[in-house]
């Protein structure tokens, strides 16, 4: 049964209706105070530069004789949506950390002629990764940075962590000497030394990075792997580089799960490095190698050829980290 509640008396909700436009006269007179912390906050942040500005500043003002059209636009992980709808969560999870577009055309020109999509990654091999990614197999390689290739009008590259997408919109420029340019004025090359570590097996034929979960292993993360069809037939490498706490944890979890897995791991040794050979029901003979701040996986068997290599990079590893 519904009760009916009692009302307030006819004078009190008046009371409380003529109280309402004294109320909102109030917060506006406070809001026009000057409250100088406030104030000066505000009016510092109003007298920034637009983000971004300060970071690129090394980036051209003219590119192929095009100068700048709009201005420079950002994206942090929060708004990247608003760029590229639909794809922004890939990039996130790579390691995106902020995009910048910068734009050239002709004076008085109402479209582009080049456009840069520039991805700060966080690290040259998440710069990598999204490359491999985001490239189509039609691709063909360039020379610009650190790594590129070409697919028709457009130029996707890598310059220390930064991935990025260079797109020509006029036939008539240059668009490998444009990205050239654009990339070698990049910031924070410095750590442009994505030098993997591969083993001398001469010419290979794919380089991959498997961010997570290589071959189902789920502490095999960050791989590069690589493959060369010449050694014995066909080899493939992987290589992770990481601190030695990180690898010496990997290597812990690894074994840890083959033993449960009841696979075989037998401690061998070629030329004083050691090396751990196993026999996986699934994944077949393979073995490992570790040296400080590397790991690397070699499919198939320990032979003198892929050894010898390895022996070399193993060498000049322990010799940097002052290990005999």
């Amino acid at each position: 049964m519904l009760v009916e509640r009692p009302q307030p008396p006819l004078w009190i909700r008046l009371l409380l209706l003529a109280l309402l436009p004294l109320m909102a006269l109030a917060i506006y007179l406070h809001g026009q105070r000057e409250v100088p912390e406030r104030d000066g906050a505000f009016m510092r942040k109003a007298k920034e530069p637009v983000k971004g500005q300060a970071e690129l500043s090394t980036l051209p003002r003219v590119l192929q004789g095009l100068p700048r059209f709009g201005n420079l636009r950002h994206y942090s992980v929060e708004t990247l949506y608003e760029y590229i709808n639909g794809h922004a969560e890939a990039f996130i999870s790579a390691g995106f950390e902020r995009l910048y577009v910068v734009e050239f055309a002709p004076e008085g020109a109402k479209q582009p002629s080049l456009v840069a999509e520039l991805y700060h990654m966080g690290t040259p091999l998440q710069a990598f990764g999204v490359l491999g990614d985001e490239t189509s197999e039609a691709a063909s390689p360039v020379e610009v940075g650190m790594m590129a290739l070409q697919s028709g009008e457009q130029i996707q590259f890598i310059q220390g962590p930064w991935y990025g997408l260079f797109s020509r919109y006029d036939p008539k420029l240059d668009l490998v000497k444009a990205a050239q340019q654009l990339a070698a004025a990049l910031p924070g090359t410095e750590q442009a030394a994505m030098a993997f570590d591969f083993p001398a097996w001469g010419a290979f034929e794919e380089t991959r990075y498997i961010r997570e979960a290589y071959r189902g292993l789920d502490f095999f993360n960050t791989v590069v792997e690589r493959y060369y069809s010449k050694l014995d037939g066909g080899r493939t490498v992987f290589v992770i580089q990481q601190d030695e706490a990180k690898l010496s944890a990997l290597d812990a979890q690894m074994r840890s799960f083959y033993q449960q897995e009841g696979v075989p791991m037998t401690p061998q040794s070629w030329q004083g490095m050691p090396y751990l050979a196993l026999e996986d029901k699934y994944e077949g003979s393979w073995f490992i190698v570790r040296a400080p701040g590397r790991l690397w996986g070699v499919w198939g068997e320990a032979t003198e050829a892929a050894l010898k290599p390895l022996h070399s990079l193993w060498q000049q590893r322990s010799k940097a980290a002052g290990k005999p």
